[in-house]
Order: C-alpha cells, then sequence, then structure tokens
C-alpha cells in the first residue's frame, strides 16, 4: 500500500503565510518608527495634539497588524490541519495493521505448547496428528 504523507506543497505554503505575516508585523513596527519620527517635526505646532498623535501613529500601521494577525491565524490552522491530517494518517495505519493481525487465523498452525504425536506411516512421514489441514 503506497504511504499518502501529508503533501510537501502544504508545508511550503504554511512556511510562506509565517513569513509573510512576519513581514506585515515587521513592516508594522516600521510604519510605526517613521510615523514617529514624522510626527517629532510637526510636534511643536498646535495640530499635533496628543490624540492626534496617537490616531495618526494608530491609521498608519494598524492595517498592517490585522494582516499579520490575520495571516498568522491562517498559518496556525494550516498547522493545527496539517499536524491532525498526520496523527489521523498514523491511527488509520494502526488499525488497518491491527485488523489485518487480528484476521489472521493462528489456529492452522499448532502453538509450542501442543504435544505432537508423530506416526510414521509410508506417505505420512512425520506428520503430526494435531495439525489440521487446510
Amino acid at each position: 500500500m503506497k504511504k499518502q504523507q501529508p503533501k510537501l506543497m502544504n508545508l511550503f505554503i504554511i512556511i510562506f503565510l509565517y513569513v509573510i505575516a512576519a513581514a506585515f508585523f515587521a513592516y508594522g513596527i516600521h510604519v510605526i518608527l517613521t510615523s514617529a519620527e514624522y510626527i517629532s517635526s510637526y510636534k511643536s505646532s498646535s495640530y499635533a495634539t496628543d490624540h492626534n498623535i496617537i490616531q495618526y501613529i494608530a491609521d498608519e500601521s494598524i492595517l498592517y497588524f490585522i494582516a499579520g494577525f490575520i495571516t498568522l491565524i491562517g498559518a496556525v490552522i494550516l498547522t493545527t490541519l496539517n499536524r491532525l491530517q498526520r496523527n489521523i494518517y498514523e491511527s488509520v495505519l494502526q488499525l488497518n495493521n491491527n485488523r489485518i493481525t487480528s484476521s489472521y487465523n493462528y489456529d492452522t498452525y499448532s502453538s509450542p505448547d501442543e504435544e505432537h504425536d508423530f506416526e510414521i506411516q509410508p506417505g505420512n512421514a512425520g506428520r503430526s496428528k494435531n495439525r489440521r489441514k487446510r
């Protein structure tokens, strides 16, 4: 039976999503820093109140953090589903293996604890009386 492991493409997609999420978060931090530098030049003017500064910085960077968070959640969901798929695959293999070994008929062969009464007859040399025919 051919093994059907989770596709390698799924791993590439998951890694790609983690990288994209990290890039969104990094760019969000970059936007906060550049916005803070930009605001510092206008801080002395009457238009730059604390409320306006916080609102400007939040408006500039919030979309990148939301996009990073959504991408991160998608990557975590795909990672969980990939791990779940692998666990289900392994348990199905274990169940199939148990089913195969339990359906194997051990009664056709004599156990090592059975007594063997051999009788030697022509055409029947060395056969046990206790052995069943298949």
